[in-house]
């Protein structure tokens, strides 16, 4: 059986951090989130830096990064552990799963302890 290209789920806003739990758990090669997920996000957890904390601590627990796409520009948050050159090579080994998604790839933002890289 082929590995899975990505998991699309579209859970209610209060169940949305147990469905990235599950998405996380599972062995789909990419996590990310749109804007609807973000924007409920935000909303169950009172704010975007708690949000944010919020996901590094997952991207940390099951060592896998979390890729943010809002207003068509996509951040990706790293498990605390990881180096901007490993971050790099995981988001460039998945292109082909972001363009199918997104389109064209014309810049890439990483997160690095709550700071830009």
């Amino acid at each position: 059986m082929a590995e899975p290209k990505g998991l699309y789920l579209t859970p209610e806003p209060e169940d949305l951090k147990q469905a990235l739990i599950i998405g996380m758990q599972s062995s789909a090669p990419l996590i990310m989130i749109g804007e609807n997920g973000i924007t409920a996000l935000v909303h169950v957890s009172s704010d975007v830096k708690a949000a944010t904390e919020w996901l590094r601590k997952l991207a940390t627990k099951y060592n896998k990064p979390i890729g943010c796409n809002y207003n068509n520009e996509t951040i990706f948050i790293a498990p605390t552990s990881w180096s901007k050159d490993k971050l790099m090579g995981y988001v460039g080994a998945h292109a082909d799963i972001l363009e199918g998604v997104y389109g064209n790839i014309e810049r890439m933002r990483f997160m690095e302890n709550d700071n830009e890289m």
